[in-house]
């Protein structure tokens, strides 16, 4: 399975980008794309259209690309194989809600927008709740406060567009990726400390903590 980054910039970088790294400006070459390939992580770095409806295309959206959903004017609907990964502010943006209310309710929030968006959404933050559309629900209580650093969340999306790539569906590369993206941080945590963890760590503690399941087998 092929996969593709699409990332939304104004402006190109100087540095050379990597081969399955797609920039685009035009969200009708998003969409031909999008359909050409069985997954795509959207993870963009700056806003900069507001992109097509992903239509029957393994998807995890993530980061700036939920705000450029959420400013498409009318509600944004998602196909059935798309999760989301929001915090709790991205959500709010997603739904018209406020990041407080959205707290205060993290539970009923999530389940609320899986429903009215579609899509399987995985809400970020203590804990992470997972909703899908059909009215399945999970709390991932694995992970703590070290996973609260720059860069955690692309990590976490990038194990579940993994999984997605491999043949799960997107209830199960959310739910096991939320879970392996918690273990690992415990395991970081037990050698580095809350502060010290960074997501470059993360990687390789998400292959042990792979290894574990395995031999648990």
């Amino acid at each position: 399975v092929d996969i593709v980054f699409f990332l939304m910039i104004r402006r190109p970088p100087r540095s050379t980008l990597c081969p399955y790294t797609t920039l685009f400006r035009s969200t009708r070459r998003f969409q031909e794309l999008a359909e050409k390939y069985g997954m795509v992580l959207v993870l963009p770095m700056y806003e900069e259209e507001q992109p097509g409806i992903l239509y029957n295309t393994a998807a995890v959206i993530d980061a700036d690309a939920l705000n450029a959903f959420s400013r498409t004017g009318d509600p944004p609907r998602f196909g059935a194989d798309c999760v989301l990964t929001p915090h709790a502010a991205d959500l709010g943006r997603l739904t018209g809600r406020t990041p407080a209310a959205i707290e205060a309710d993290r539970f009923g929030a999530a389940v609320d927008a899986a429903r009215g968006l579609g899509a399987v959404v995985l809400l970020k933050g203590a804990p992470t709740i997972v909703a899908a559309a059909d009215g399945r629900q999970a709390v991932v209580a694995s992970g703590g406060p070290e996973l609260a650093t720059a860069g955690s969340g692309d990590v976490l999306a990038g194990a579940i567009g993994a999984l997605l790539a491999a043949g799960l569906s997107p209830w199960d590369a959310a739910t096991t990726g939320a879970y392996v993206h918690g273990r690992a941080g415990e395991h970081l945590f037990g050698d580095l400390g809350t502060c010290g963890v960074t997501a470059g760590d993360l990687p390789l503690a998400l292959a042990r903590v792979g290894r574990e399941l395995e031999e648990s087998r």
